[in-house]
Protein backbone atom coordinates (compact mmCIF):
# COMPACT_ATOMS: atom_id res chain seq x y z
CA UNK A 1 0.00 0.00 0.00
CA UNK A 2 3.34 2.44 0.84
CA UNK A 3 4.38 2.14 -2.66
CA UNK A 4 0.76 2.90 -4.30
CA UNK A 5 0.60 6.08 -1.90
CA UNK A 6 4.04 7.24 -3.05
CA UNK A 7 3.37 6.28 -6.46
CA UNK A 8 -0.08 8.23 -6.55
CA UNK A 9 1.81 10.96 -4.50
CA UNK A 10 4.42 11.75 -7.06
CA UNK A 11 1.91 11.82 -10.00
CA UNK A 12 -0.14 14.42 -8.15
CA UNK A 13 2.56 16.87 -7.67
CA UNK A 14 4.09 16.26 -10.78
CA UNK A 15 0.77 17.54 -12.38
CA UNK A 16 0.61 19.95 -9.56
CA UNK A 17 3.95 21.54 -10.60
CA UNK A 18 3.59 20.71 -14.19
CA UNK A 19 4.91 23.48 -16.49
CA UNK A 20 1.53 22.95 -18.62
CA UNK A 21 0.50 26.20 -16.83
CA UNK A 22 -3.13 26.62 -18.09
CA UNK A 23 -2.30 30.66 -17.93
CA UNK A 24 0.64 30.02 -20.93
CA UNK A 25 -2.03 28.19 -22.78
CA UNK A 26 -4.60 30.89 -23.33
CA UNK A 27 -5.09 32.98 -25.97
CA UNK A 28 -4.87 36.92 -25.67
CA UNK A 29 -9.07 37.27 -25.62
CA UNK A 30 -9.12 34.54 -22.80
CA UNK A 31 -6.11 36.33 -21.25
CA UNK A 32 -8.30 39.94 -21.44
CA UNK A 33 -11.46 37.70 -19.72
CA UNK A 34 -9.57 36.58 -16.74
CA UNK A 35 -8.74 40.13 -15.37
CA UNK A 36 -4.99 39.40 -16.39
CA UNK A 37 -2.42 42.51 -16.99
CA UNK A 38 1.10 42.12 -18.27
CA UNK A 39 3.42 44.12 -15.86
CA UNK A 40 7.29 44.30 -17.23
CA UNK A 41 10.07 45.49 -14.53
CA UNK A 42 13.75 46.38 -15.88
CA UNK A 43 16.26 43.70 -14.12
CA UNK A 44 19.83 43.52 -14.45
CA UNK A 45 21.50 40.89 -15.97
CA UNK A 46 23.15 39.53 -13.46
CA UNK A 47 19.37 38.91 -12.47
CA UNK A 48 18.31 37.52 -15.44
CA UNK A 49 21.07 35.04 -15.54
CA UNK A 50 20.13 33.97 -12.38
CA UNK A 51 16.36 33.41 -13.07
CA UNK A 52 17.21 31.34 -16.45
CA UNK A 53 19.49 29.04 -14.41
CA UNK A 54 16.80 28.77 -11.58
CA UNK A 55 14.23 27.85 -14.72
CA UNK A 56 16.26 25.57 -16.56
CA UNK A 57 17.53 23.66 -13.43
CA UNK A 58 13.76 23.03 -12.40
CA UNK A 59 12.23 22.86 -15.49
CA UNK A 60 9.86 25.58 -15.19
CA UNK A 61 9.14 28.68 -17.71
CA UNK A 62 10.33 32.45 -16.25
CA UNK A 63 6.31 33.37 -16.16
CA UNK A 64 5.47 30.33 -13.38
CA UNK A 65 8.85 30.99 -11.45
CA UNK A 66 8.07 34.97 -11.42
CA UNK A 67 4.14 33.97 -11.00
CA UNK A 68 5.21 32.08 -7.79
CA UNK A 69 7.90 33.85 -6.20
CA UNK A 70 5.31 37.08 -6.03
CA UNK A 71 2.45 35.10 -4.47
CA UNK A 72 5.23 33.87 -1.68
CA UNK A 73 5.91 37.54 -1.11
CA UNK A 74 2.82 38.84 -0.63
CA UNK A 75 1.91 36.13 1.77
CA UNK A 76 4.91 36.94 3.71
CA UNK A 77 3.61 40.69 3.55
CA UNK A 78 0.11 40.16 4.29
CA UNK A 79 1.35 37.58 7.75
CA UNK A 80 4.11 40.73 8.63
CA UNK A 81 0.96 43.77 8.33
CA UNK A 82 -1.17 41.07 10.13
CA UNK A 83 1.04 40.51 13.07
CA UNK A 84 2.01 44.34 13.47
CA UNK A 85 -1.25 45.55 12.69
CA UNK A 86 0.02 48.06 9.87
CA UNK A 87 -3.21 49.41 9.31
CA UNK A 88 -4.89 49.39 12.62
CA UNK A 89 -5.45 47.22 15.57
CA UNK A 90 -8.35 44.25 15.47
CA UNK A 91 -11.77 45.05 16.40
CA UNK A 92 -11.44 42.21 19.25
Amino acid sequence: MKDTNEFLLMKVLQVKHSDNDIMEQLSEAELDALKTRNTCARLPEWLIAELETACTVMGISKTKFIHNALVGYLEVYDELVDTYEVFGGSDE
